[in-house]
């Protein structure tokens, strides 16, 4: 069973290169393969046969003799592997070089947004402190009817000072001096990421074999 499954995965991922790369019209028109065809509406789908069940054995195996997709199953699609590192080589085996550099961006970018949230969490908090120990606000929400502003309209009346506590400490919650450094912050933060994020996928593409590949339009 296990040799006849293999098998079958590899004559299934052969026809499916064979339809991917067969020309059916003019090579000078992009007319190659099964994704042109799919794009033009020609077919409704077209997708190569999975292995079988992926439920994991009982009682467990080693991993060696498990197959692709109980491997992916078992070490990656659960919620409680999410500590782990993606198997992106797996993935790309089992879904194909797209798949696999999708998933490695998302697992590069919420890497990345750890030191961002957390610095954005610090400033948050900051914020929050300087709300509260901040002195004019203090004075502006504790003026109760002390000061009476003039109207600011031919036709409004009258209006206590205190009426701007909540927009006043709103203010100071989010337009601090911390919040420009975070500014900056996530500007050198966005050019870095970006930056090392060409090196990675660049490596993966040179370690896949398709650092040529093209979009067919």
């Amino acid at each position: 069973n296990q040799a006849s499954s293999c098998i079958h995965c590899v004559l299934s991922f052969q026809l499916y290169e064979i339809l991917a790369r067969t020309p059916y019209g003019s090579l000078k028109k992009g007319e190659v393969g099964i994704d042109r065809l799919l794009s033009e509406q020609v077919f409704t789908a077209a997708y190569p046969l999975h292995e079988g069940g992926f439920q994991l054995q009982t009682p467990p195996v080693p991993p060696e003799c498990l197959r692709l997709r109980q491997i992916l199953y078992g070490y990656w699609a659960q919620w409680s592997c999410w500590r782990r590192y993606q198997p992106l080589d797996h993935i790309r085996e089992y879904f194909g070089e797209k798949i696999a550099l999708y998933f490695a961006w998302l697992g590069f970018y919420n890497g990345w947004l750890l030191p961002a949230s957390i610095m954005g969490t610090l400033i948050f908090l900051f914020g929050f402190w300087l709300m509260s120990s901040d002195v004019p606000a203090k004075e502006v929400c504790d003026s109760g009817n002390t000061f009476i502003m003039c109207p600011i309209c031919n036709i409004c009346s009258y209006w206590n000072y205190s009426s701007i506590c909540v927009s006043y400490k709103a203010g100071v919650l989010f337009d601090n001096g911390g919040t420009v450094f975070l500014s900056v912050f996530i500007s050198l933060w966005a050019v870095t990421f970006l930056e090392y994020w060409k090196r990675t996928c660049s490596a993966l593409s040179h370690r896949w074999d398709c650092s040529d590949f093209q979009e067919i339009e």
